[in-house]
């Protein structure tokens, strides 16, 4: 089977062993979930030194988006109010292999205005949503309301959708597009509020559901003992679940209470019988994938410290780990028992956290990624310690032992002298 395929999988295998090298096709991996297995990922680097720093490439254009990986490919994404880019580097070398300037449909909103009280923020909004790859096409999704797919390979246009107006969006699309079997599924968050999924040949609806509720979270596919899939998707006031061959909801459960100060923005981790979710002065709750009952919930942190509204948690599919404010929390999946806290000198994180081959990944705003020990046993002790110049908001992604970090305009590689090639 190829590396291409191998992440293309049906969603069943979200729980293989994928071995010491993957992909990352996606917001936070190939499972959705942050966590990886490359084993020879640097745990220390400095930019001023050049230590570990394979690469580095300059991005004309900001955005929040994460980079993806996929064998050979680096793709990143950029835009401000009048121009939307999607830039295709060799994940080897850092070499451009395309970069394309996405016409704009006669149909896009030009009504979309970044308004997060934060200017340092609305710069990014333009292109806030991570894209996605099928091994085919690369799908991007531009706070316009503008959704496009290229060729991977090639970087010629193969189609252009407008989705919708997104006035009154304060916060932009920052809902992380994922490919699942041929077809596209897409949050939009405007004048219109829906989750639909699109044929990947031509963006055509297979379905489209209405919601309610606001969210800025990206989907996640979570498998069910029946061998039917849900698309679940936390919002204020409720998660909700769709089954997304026929996108029919299969339950809504109001878990969030209190309206956070921001948004919803933190993504669902999915384990075998239940997704885990949290937000800012609501707490963490598992919910059942059948019916979307609470398994466990966990109202407040022992430390007193709260939950994040904007990054996500990862986990190993035991392990919940979670990172807000300077303080990470390991938490039992399984029962909701806090295992273990560390306070860490990294604050102000938006990237959320990724767990890798036993690793925690911290990054912070100010360029700096920590680097622990993810056994609760050993204390979550500092092992390492990676420090750039520019600030670091973006989620980082993992590929071939390799770490892609974007910084305001400039993309990192962060890889060993000799990294294993790539296929």
């Amino acid at each position: 089977m190829s590396q291409t395929l191998r992440f293309i999988l049906p969603v069943a295998l979200l729980w293989a062993t994928v071995g010491f090298s993957e992909n990352s096709p996606a917001f936070r991996g190939p499972r959705g979930n942050g966590n990886y297995s490359s084993a020879n990922v640097p745990v220390s680097w400095d930019e001023k030194s050049g230590e570990n720093i394979a690469w580095t490439a300059a991005l004309d254009l900001s955005g929040w988006a994460s980079p993806i990986v996929l064998g050979d490919r680096v793709i990143a994404v950029g835009a401000d109010a009048n121009l939307r880019r999607i830039y295709c580097f060799n994940a080897a070398t850092g070499v451009s292999v395309w970069s394309l300037t996405v016409p704009e449909s006669p149909s896009a909103s030009n009504a979309y205005k970044p308004d997060s009280s934060d200017r340092k923020w609305d710069v990014q909004l333009y292109a806030a949503a991570t894209p996605a790859t099928d091994g085919n096409q690369v799908y991007a999704l531009f706070s316009n309301g503008q959704l496009v797919a290229v060729n991977l390979q090639t970087g010629t246009l193969s189609w252009l959708k407008a989705l919708g107006s997104t006035k009154g969006n304060a916060f932009g699309l920052t809902n992380s597009l994922l490919a699942y079997q041929n077809s596209l599924l897409v949050v939009f968050q405007g004048e219109e509020r829906y989750i639909a999924r699109l044929a990947a040949k031509d963006g055509q609806e297979i379905w489209r559901t209405e919601r309610a509720s606001d969210t800025w979270a990206a989907p996640s596919l979570a498998p069910r003992k029946d061998g039917s899939t849900l698309v679940v998707l936390p919002a204020y006031p409720a998660v909700t679940a769709w089954d997304v061959d026929t996108g029919k909801q299969a339950w809504s459960r109001k878990v969030f209470e209190e309206e956070p100060e921001w948004c919803v923005g933190p993504s669902a981790i999915v384990l075998e019988k239940s997704v885990v979710v949290h937000m800012q002065f609501c707490g963490m709750f598992a919910l059942n994938l059948e019916d979307g009952s609470t398994t466990w919930q966990l109202l407040e942190l022992p430390d007193g410290s709260d939950f994040s509204d904007g990054s996500s948690a990862a986990s190993d599919g035991h392990t919940v780990y979670h990172f807000c404010d300077a303080v990470l929390s390991c938490i039992d999946g399984q029962t909701g028992k806090v295992i273990a806290q560390r306070e860490t000198e990294i604050y102000e994180n938006y990237a959320s956290v990724l767990l890798n081959a036993g690793r925690l990944y911290l990054s912070c705003e100010k360029g700096v990624t920590l680097v622990l020990d993810a056994d609760p046993a050993k204390e979550l002790s500092t092992i390492g310690r990676g420090v750039v110049s520019r600030k670091v908001e973006c989620t980082p992604a993992i590929g071939y032992d390799r770490l892609y970090l974007r910084a305001e305009k400039t993309l990192y590689c962060v890889g060993l002298a000799s990294p294993p090639p790539t296929p």
